[in-house]
């Protein structure tokens, strides 16, 4: 065992010298604001990564880690003596090497933000037409593959259901759905949520069960799969029962079984509806965005776009009946170049 400090600079050496060890065990990285846990087995090979809390997994937990600016660590080459690992979930995944990892991580622009993306993370569309191409996007992410993820959204699957249905990896998801939020395409919610009802009465059948400290497990619980009792997805209640049962005596787990089985049968309460501001139309921010994608020549096509939907020399600013003609006018005149983002972009516009 081995106890040291990091820097952001200097985690990725750490993070190698730990694997060249070539030892089973546990790396417990703990900044002020997060712990993470990094389980390396045969040597160079990072099986999985999970945060506590909030619970991130995977990739999703490497980047978190490696955007904190310092903190302290310590390896257990084996957790046998010390405590259980952490459970083996399918989206803490990795089975990736040291450098491929590292490397995967760098990869990912560094305004792309997914941490914030989980297995139950459930995406809902904001725009009609599925996007092209994203350049920077995996090469897997074909035209094909975007017109599939784009018929599978359907505000009810969550990023798991969609990566299993895909037969892609949940990180390869995650990172395609990162993107398009960006892009304005999509957002990302909860989905159905357990209700106050239900869980107002399964806390008090737990109290009842195991007493006032019902109170304090739920709260641990709930810390864990970094959710708050407000707001707990009843795709998340599996491992809220795991959580709760393994703070309970053995002999009290049949009654809080049942209880977490009269929990699913409550109808679940839909998430408080989110909808994107909308802010006023603007010819002129349309404008500066599409020349960061086709450049100078983005202020022509704006310019005669709007000559062609107002009929004059010098255009004056578009009423609401006027915006979708000059939209469909401006994305005739689109050249190849670029012509998947600019669509994307110009559906974004539209209200």
């Amino acid at each position: 065992m081995f106890r040291a400090t990091y820097t952001s600079e200097t985690l990725p050496l750490l993070l190698r010298y730990v694997a060249g060890l070539g030892q089973t065990g546990l790396l417990h990285c703990q900044s002020p604001e997060m712990v993470v846990t990094v389980l390396s087995l045969t040597g160079q090979q990072v099986i999985s990564c999970t945060t506590l809390p909030p619970q991130l997994e995977g990739l999703a937990a490497v980047q978190a880690l490696l955007r904190q600016p310092e903190g302290t660590c310590h390896f257990e080459e084996s957790w046998a003596a010390q405590e259980a690992p952490l459970p083996l979930r399918a989206a803490s995944l990795l089975m990736l090497d040291i450098e491929d990892l590292l490397i995967k991580v760098q990869t990912v622009s560094p305004a792309l933000d997914l941490t914030h993306i989980g297995p139950h993370s459930v995406p809902d569309l904001l725009v009609a037409a599925p996007p092209a191409v994203l350049e920077g996007g995996p090469e897997f992410a074909s035209a094909e593959f975007y017109g599939r993820l784009w018929a599978l959204i359907d505000g009810q699957r969550t990023v798991q259901a969609l990566a299993h249905t895909l037969g892609h990896s949940l990180e390869e998801v995650r990172l395609i759905l990162a993107q398009l939020e960006q892009q304005g395409a999509l957002r990302l919610g909860t989905g159905p949520l357990v209700s106050a009802e239900g869980m107002g009465q399964f806390v008090q059948g737990l109290t009842a069960v195991v007493g006032p400290v019902a109170k304090l497990l739920m709260r641990d619980a709930l810390k864990a799969i970094g959710v708050a009792q407000e707001a707990v997805p009843v795709g998340l209640l599996p491992e809220l029962k795991t959580e709760v049962l393994r703070g309970c005596p053995v002999s009290r787990h049949p009654q809080i079984e049942a209880l977490f089985l009269s929990l699913a049968k409550w109808p679940p309460a839909q998430p408080p509806s989110r909808p994107p501001a909308v802010q006023p139309f603007s010819s002129q921010e349309l404008t500066h965005q599409l020349t960061h994608l086709l450049g100078p020549i983005a202020r022509e096509l704006v310019h005669e776009s709007l000559q062609q939907v107002q009929g004059s020399a010098s255009p004056q600013t578009l009423d609401t009946a006027q915006i979708p003609n000059f939209l469909d006018a401006l994305q005739a005149l689109l050249p190849p170049a670029r012509r998947g983002e600019a669509v994307l972009l110009l559906q974004s516009f539209r209200r």
